[in-house]
């Protein structure tokens, strides 16, 4: 059976097909030959426009197989140069999709921020000290006098320029403007997307090739192995056979404990954050502290912030792995910029348009230096929870 012979037994068989062409419901071979007549011809068209290479002359007294023949002499019609064409069966969803990315401002939640103008390259700052106590008066010393003396010391931490640009062809400006499609806005996102990703990195593990150490694996902080479980070795805070939630909680209010014994009570007691990796962070905020009860490992402990000095938890994505034997780590630190505080100039700055032959580029530079811990005894870490 041939391509129309097939068509027309397509339509013949469809009685809504039928009903549209003969809505009267009355037989009429001289509307079927019509119809035939029809698609014999568009089929003849059709091939004439999507076939550069053929060539021929519709002839209405040749027979199915002989036009069918002809068409094939040029090269059989392809599978999409239906009567239907593949696209006009597609939808467009107007909705936007993105790839997934773990989030990338989480460093602007977890860490004191710092902000300076554009063009500063170091950001010094002075840390001051006090000497000297109080002698009791005696006979034997009417001409001494005990003496107090204050002390500052200078540190300065580096800031670094960053760039990345984004580049289109005219062409592209030209398919854009047929598409109606504004094409600056996606490029302009990559750009931010690219900021953001080398943000998140410096602030919370630094770069070696700078010497700049992150948050999370600052040499000077405490970095200690979680205590093993009584019932096994087994360390982690994920799953209900390595530790009790008892266990858990004297891990994470031991952190702050021996941050307020470290500062001699200076920090320790409030506005401390426990960061954690998501698993960790999940399983606390899920796991009841005992059977019978509501309250989950995470509240009891912010329950009880009078005593552990914990505001709050926040889950990284970057703690996963990070710890010593690429292990998780768990982090306990004040939020407060004397402690630690991250460096940056938050705008990014444009510069003008280049031309470099059909192609017109943009460049940005974006200012940032990584974290300042000032006052590493007021931070601890535990790997492999």
């Amino acid at each position: 059976m041939s391509y129309l012979n097939r068509l027309m037994h397509d339509i013949t068989s469809n009685p809504q097909a039928m009903h549209l062409i003969n809505p009267d419901g009355m037989s009429s071979d001289y509307r079927m030959d019509q119809l035939r007549e029809s698609f014999r011809e568009l089929e003849w068209e059709k091939k004439a426009i999507i076939k550069g290479n053929f060539k021929g002359q519709y002839r209405r007294d040749m027979t199915d197989d002989q036009i069918i023949s002809r068409m094939d002499s040029a090269g059989r019609l392809d599978a999409d140069d239906g009567l239907v064409f593949a696209r006009q069966l597609e939808e467009i969803d107007p909705r936007r999709f993105e790839v997934i990315r773990k989030p990338l401002d989480v460093w602007k939640r977890v860490i004191p921020i710092k902000a300076f103008q554009p063009g500063i390259r170091n950001i010094t700052y002075r840390v001051r000290d006090y000497s000297g106590k109080a002698e009791l008066n005696s006979a034997a010393n009417v001409t001494e006098l005990a003496l107090a003396d204050a002390t500052a010391q200078e540190a300065t931490n580096r800031v670094y320029a960053w760039n990345v640009g984004y580049q289109y062809s005219s062409q592209e400006l030209r398919q854009a403007a047929i598409a109606g499609v504004p094409l600056q806005t996606d490029k302009v996102i990559a750009v931010e997307i690219a900021y953001r990703e080398r943000i998140q990195e410096v602030m919370f593990t630094g770069n070696t090739q700078l010497g700049l150490e992150g948050m999370f694996n600052h040499t000077g902080v405490t970095n200690t192995q979680v205590a093993a479980g009584a019932v096994n070795t087994d360390r982690t805070w994920t799953t209900a056979t390595t530790k009790t939630p008892a266990e858990i909680v004297a891990d994470i209010t031991g952190m702050t404990s021996e941050i307020a014994v470290a500062t001699r009570g200076k920090f320790g007691n409030s506005n401390m954050v426990i960061a954690l990796p998501i698993a960790q962070f999940r399983y606390l905020g899920d796991t009841r502290m005992e059977s019978g009860t509501d309250t989950t490992i995470m509240q009891f402990i912010l329950q009880n912030n009078q005593s552990n000095g914990i505001s709050r938890f926040e889950p990284v994505y970057e703690l996963a792995g990070v710890g010593t034997g690429d292990t998780d780590l768990a982090v306990a630190y004040p939020m407060d910029p004397e402690v630690v505080e991250a460096q940056i100039a938050e705008s990014i700055l444009w510069s003008p348009m280049e031309i470099r032959g059909r192609a017109f580029l943009f460049g940005s530079e974006m200012e940032f230096g990584g974290v300042a811990v000032r006052y590493p005894v007021a931070m601890t870490q535990r790997y492999g929870v």
